[in-house]
């Protein structure tokens, strides 16, 4: 299942980004524009960040 994350709750996915120096990944992530997505709202492994006609997609990969 895919969970539409609100404003409030995009600040979680900042450490999934870590290192990645983009404004708009940023400003996404912050709040002010675009929609960000999550596999799973507490724990998520797979984000999807949208600004206007740009998508960046991340997973996290689970290390046994």
């Amino acid at each position: 299942m895919i969970y539409e994350l609100s404003n409030d709750l995009r600040k979680n996915l900042i450490p999934m980004f870590d290192g990645m120096d983009s404004t708009i990944i940023l400003s996404c992530l912050q709040g002010h524009m675009g929609t960000a997505w999550v596999d799973d709202l507490e724990n998520p492994t797979v984000a999807q960040v949208e600004v206007g006609i740009l998508f960046f997609l991340l997973e996290t990969l689970m290390q046994k």
